[in-house]
Order: C-alpha cells, then sequence, then structure tokens
C-alpha cells in the first residue's frame, strides 16, 4: 500500500511504532521525516518528541501509553500541510546547519544558549513544555 492510501490513523500508528524504543526513547529521525511528509507524530511526550512535535498542531503527544490508543485515532484531525511545512521550516539541512552555527557562535563567545524559537510550547499534563 503506498504512503498516499493509507488513512491519517494508520500513517500516525507508523510514525508512532518507528519512533519509539523499549524504554520509550523516541528517535527524532523518523518523527523529522514523518513530520515532512505530512505525517503527524504521535508518542509519549518523552525524549525528544516534545522537540518536535507540537501537542494539537503537528501531532499528539500522550503522558501515558495507555492514552497513545485515542491520540492515534485523532491523527485525522491534524493537518498534514502545517506538519509539511513546521518541519520545512525547522529541520531542513540548510536551516539546521544555521541553527548550529549560531549555537556554535554563542559558545564560542561565552553567550548562554536558548532554545530555539519554534519548539513545541504544549505539551499533556505531567510533562514540562520546552522552548
Amino acid at each position: 500500500m503506498r504512503q498516499t492510501e493509507m488513512s491519517p490513523a494508520v500513517e500516525a500508528w507508523c510514525s508512532y511504532r518507528s519512533s519509539t524504543a523499549a524504554d520509550w526513547g523516541p528517535g527524532g529521525t523518523a518523527v523529522v521525516e514523518s513530520l515532512a511528509l505530512g505525517t503527524p507524530g504521535v508518542g509519549l511526550a518523552a525524549g525528544c518528541l516534545p522537540e518536535l512535535v507540537e501537542h494539537g498542531r503537528t501531532g499528539w503527544l500522550a503522558g501515558s501509553v495507555a492514552e497513545l490508543g485515542g491520540l492515534v485515532a485523532d491523527a485525522g484531525r491534524i493537518d498534514p500541510r502545517e506538519c509539511a511545512r513546521e518541519a520545512a521550516g525547522r529541520f531542513t539541512p540548510t536551516v539546521m546547519a544555521a541553527r548550529y552555527a549560531g549555537l556554535c557562535e554563542k559558545v564560542l563567545a561565552g553567550t548562554p544558549a536558548r532554545a530555539p524559537a519554534g519548539g513545541a510550547r504544549r505539551s499533556p499534563a505531567g510533562f514540562a513544555a520546552s522552548g
């Protein structure tokens, strides 16, 4: 089955399954690639996911495993175009290289680094929002 033929819930489930490990540490590359293709990220609000997925805008972040099923079912409520726009604005090689270069310059200058704008700002109860 081609990706364009999958339902949003199935796509989100595939994103979730490919981005979690036994210790619930999600892999960022799979999530970023999914977002770039317009697939919402769905997973536990742990590891790097809160930095990559904005809850309710580019996917869903669960506070527990029990919440995941409902969030996967709600993946169709997320606009795939918004996922792709966010990925293009934050995760292209040019943008990432510029951010890394800027961070290196700050470190070398002794300037305290701040989290980049555009990170996840909303998260489920019990998890600190980034940014």
